[in-house]
């Protein structure tokens, strides 16, 4: 092979490694075009999919903080249908054992100076309700006492017998100190007339009814103090 010839192949050899070299760069731009375009696509992708994440989870939290404030809702009305429950009871005894049970239980749950004071509030209620009671009773026989005269009646020694049960028994445990004063000097006048078989009635009838007066304005303003 001529040097000529030599210098042809040499110069062909020089120009395909060019080629192959410019097809390479060319592969290259292509990859780097190819990642760039799917850097295009996945970015957004990853954004669509995150955002898509962010409302599902906000919308698990929104729906478990509602379903929670549901639950709390419901266990408040629970719980205020029991002390309604409670409060129908008749007696002071009955309605904070009723409530000691729901506590007890786990039915209501409730600080127990909270209960403390429901239990204060029916307590001071119930003995209202009683002084009530026992005061009109009280006014009534002692009206009774100071303008009949038929001492040998069955009615009459009936409300003689029953002032004294109220005397010294069941206004003792909701009377004032006024109204108690008042009571006593009624109740001395009377077990005069008593002792002496109410033959000084006469005598002593004005001073009764004197006397039965002021112990209705002891209750009169023992009523607006408890």
């Amino acid at each position: 092979m001529t040097k000529e010839e030599l210098e042809i192949k040499r110069f062909e050899f020089e120009q395909q490694i060019k080629l192959e070299e410019i097809d390479l760069r060319k592969k290259e731009l292509d990859l780097k075009i190819q990642e760039q375009k799917s850097q295009r696509i996945f970015t957004p992708l990853i954004i669509s999919i995150a955002g898509g994440l962010f409302t599902i989870i906000t919308g698990l939290v929104l729906k478990y903080y509602e379903n929670k404030s549901a639950l709390e809702l419901e266990d408040k009305k629970s719980q205020s249908s029991l002390l309604l429950k409670a409060a129908d009871a008749r007696t002071y005894d009955e309605f904070a054992n009723i409530l000691d049970a729901f506590q007890a239980n786990g039915f209501i749950k409730i600080d127990s100076s909270v209960l403390s004071g429901f239990k204060r509030k029916r307590y001071s209620a119930d003995l209202k309700q009683q002084q009530i009671k026992l005061y009109y009773e009280t006014t009534s026989v002692i009206s009774f006492l100071t303008v009949n005269s038929d001492f040998k009646s069955i009615r009459y020694k009936e409300k003689l017998e029953r002032f004294w049960e109220l005397y010294w028994v069941e206004l003792s445990a909701v009377e004032t100190k006024e109204v108690e004063q008042a009571m006593v000097i009624f109740g001395n006048i009377l077990k005069e007339l008593q002792d002496n078989d109410f033959t000084n009635f006469s005598e002593l009838q004005d001073e009764l009814k004197i006397t039965g007066y002021k112990v209705a304005q002891a209750i009169k303003k023992s009523s607006s103090i408890l």
